[in-house]
């Protein structure tokens, strides 16, 4: 390791230090936001894969963020595939190869910079 941290640029690959990596990190997490999503069982629609909407504050229609499963949700949620498919002001919606038998919860992070 030669102590430089690497990312795909415009003209291939850039090094750069990782200490203006981490003054970057630290700049875009300071304005992070962590928040629970509840997914009941009996709001997916019926079509496969299923979709349901659900209602995120704080979501932007360009907000970065990232979902994951409760631990509790974890094995239903990778067993029916749950992904964020589509995102607007408030609003998350979810797709699901398999309908969930079961309420999902999520954690959001939600980034804007």
């Amino acid at each position: 390791m030669d102590g430089w941290l690497y990312r795909m640029g415009e003209n291939g690959l850039e090094k750069f230090s990782p200490h203006t990596h981490a003054q970057h990190v630290e700049g875009a997490l300071c304005g992070a936001v962590a928040r629970g999503v509840t997914l009941p069982a009996d709001a997916w629609t019926e079509d496969e894969p299923c979709t349901q909407t659900a209602q995120a504050q704080g979501v932007k229609a360009d907000s970065f963020l990232i979902a994951a499963p409760s631990p509790q949700s974890f094995l239903s949620w990778s067993a029916c595939q749950v992904r964020v498919c589509s995102q607007a002001a408030g609003t998350l919606t979810f797709a699901a190869q398999k309908k969930p038998g079961e309420a999902l919860t999520v954690q959001l992070l939600i980034v804007d910079a």
